[in-house]
């Protein structure tokens, strides 16, 4: 009976891989044929009417994403100028945090800007 009852669960798992790698393999193709590199998504008459909150939706994470740029780039300057109060002994980390958050930011903010044009 528990050789069975395995034996259908292999069957199950099996079946599940194999509807995700068809599906996957069905995405890349449409990927292909739109040359887009996300998977192609066919509109519905309900998601054109929708406009006025995919426009909400996508002005919050442009403010998002700007909110975070500040962030970082802040966190950068906080580190930079000692702000909380480190040791000597660590003035190598908050340099290389502070490098860090900086370029981080910049890199979100050219991302942020790819996305807006």
């Amino acid at each position: 009976m528990a050789n069975a009852n395995r034996q259908t669960n292999r069957t199950g798992r099996t079946q599940t891989i194999a509807v995700v790698l068809m599906q996957t393999l069905i995405d890349l193709e449409k990927m292909t044929k739109t040359g887009k590199n996300e998977p192609y998504k066919e509109q519905t008459p309900q998601a054109e009417n929708n406009t006025g909150s995919m426009n909400v939706q996508n002005w919050a994470k442009y403010a998002f994403g700007i909110f975070m740029v500040i962030i970082y780039i802040g966190m950068g300057y906080l580190m930079f100028v000692n702000f909380f109060g480190w040791t000597d002994d660590y003035t190598w980390a908050r340099y290389s945090l502070g490098s860090l958050f900086v370029l981080y930011g910049f890199w979100r903010a050219y991302r942020q800007i790819k996305i807006a044009r």
